[in-house]
């Protein structure tokens, strides 16, 4: 189980903007993730839309090593676990913004972070 926090990271609150992922009922880490910018954003073919990262229960239907976003001009999503629709948690390469909200709607993690993730989803 992946649990994300998905408020805004502040003195106050410093797990916001971070995944807890669960094996088991074991805690297995706390990482720190990006998720919906709630900014206006432009796809590949022209759609706008607000980035928005959505709340719920969801089981994972597709798992994958490497993934192109179709949505996004081809950015790269390591081991890319999609959830709801188009949404994925998945690797980023803006490491940098780990912690603060900066995504299409997806939520992104350091790649070695979300590969331990996806072998462990593989396992059960």
């Amino acid at each position: 189980m992946v649990i994300i926090n998905e408020s805004d990271r502040t003195r106050g609150n410093p797990e916001g903007q971070t995944a807890k992922v669960f094996h088991f009922g074991e805690l297995k880490g706390l990482f720190n993730v990006s998720t919906g910018s709630r900014k206006v954003k432009t796809t590949t073919d022209g759609r706008e839309y607000v980035a928005i990262t959505r709340e719920g229960f969801f089981r994972p239907k597709k798992l994958y090593s490497d993934y192109y976003s179709y949505t996004f001009f081809g950015a790269e999503m390591p081991y890319a676990i999609f959830f709801n629709g188009g949404i994925a948690l998945h690797g980023t390469t803006a490491i940098n913004m780990l912690g603060k909200r900066a995504s299409g709607g997806c939520v992104r993690f350091d790649p070695k972070d979300i590969k331990v993730i996806n072998d462990l989803m593989r396992t059960t």
